[in-house]
């Protein structure tokens, strides 16, 4: 978007189809934000198991890793005030013998 929303949910489906063990990312919340923004990591459904919650700060970048063995599908949910940018970089898939990189779209 190019203009910050309110009150926006933001949630994205990301598929490994439960081949890899591993997906890795950096996570990045806009400077503009005004609270902290918590991402939930969710396996297979939108009100899953949560496999990792993540609280970003304003301006902060988090690295993860999360154990993502035989999941089909990952879910991303946060609920957020004003937003204007969360930038989930350079995710990975990978399994102990190798790397894959992915575009998660």
């Amino acid at each position: 978007n190019d203009k910050p929303l309110s009150s926006v949910y933001f949630r994205c489906i990301i598929k490994p189809g439960g081949k890899y063990s591993n997906f890795t990312a950096d996570l990045f919340l806009a400077s503009d934000v005004k609270k902290d923004l918590v991402l939930e990591f969710r396996k297979e459904t939108v009100d899953g198991l949560v496999i990792r919650s993540v609280a970003l700060k304003p301006g902060e970048t988090v690295s993860i890793d999360l154990d993502i063995s035989g999941v089909q599908n990952l879910f991303v949910h946060a609920q957020a005030g004003t937003v204007s940018k969360v930038i989930i970089g350079e995710p990975t898939f990978r399994n102990s013998g190798g790397t894959v990189t992915t575009n998660p779209r």
